[in-house]
């Protein structure tokens, strides 16, 4: 199932869940699986999320890497959900559903990689710029605004081609890629 998750402030962002791999899987599956794992040849960031409350982590990140083996390193992100179930000794990111800033975090880390290169624009706009701005979220990420009596401050991070986009906010503060 294909997902897109939309968190203020934050750059949007397609989920797909594929089905679990399972290590030792009988031959008919091992296609689909490979089918699966070529389709994420197009992803910015591929997420293998290992079940820590089960003791065979290694197999199951091991299995992951066996069927992606021409994955780039880097987009590839090493997540371990349920750490409160196990007390984990790694440089990976550790997760749990019960610890939502740990989930802030992962959320932190996939933006940082979606907007890599984008450029921090900070400045004034209307609201209508600020309208228009929401509707590129692919190209445009607000991440502060503050509205004033007869226009808003807006910080955002934009796509380095849009340039019709960070005319919209009139800048007084230097623009820096992110």
């Amino acid at each position: 199932a294909t997902r897109r998750i939309e968190v203020p402030f934050y750059a949007p962002f397609l989920v797909v869940d594929t089905v679990g791999l399972i290590h030792d899987c009988p031959p008919e599956l091992v296609e689909s699986f490979k089918t699966t794992m070529r389709s994420l040849d197009d992803a910015d960031t591929v997420i293998a999320l290992i079940d820590a409350s089960r003791g065979d982590m290694q197999a199951q990140l091991e299995t992951i890497l066996s069927y992606a083996p021409a994955l780039d390193e880097d987009k590839l992100m090493i997540v371990f959900n349920k750490n409160d179930l196990n007390d984990l000794d790694t440089t990976h990111l550790t997760i749990s559903a019960k610890d939502p800033q740990s989930v802030v975090e992962l959320v932190r880390l996939i933006d940082e990689r979606q907007t890599k290169g984008f450029i921090v624009v900070k400045g004034e706009c209307d609201e209508d710029q600020v309208a228009q701005l929401f509707q590129e979220s692919n190209d445009c990420v607000i991440t502060k605004l503050i509205k004033g009596s007869d226009t808003m401050y807006c910080e955002a991070k934009i796509a380095p081609h849009r340039k019709d986009l960070m005319s919209l906010i009139v800048s007084s503060q230097a623009i820096q890629r992110s």
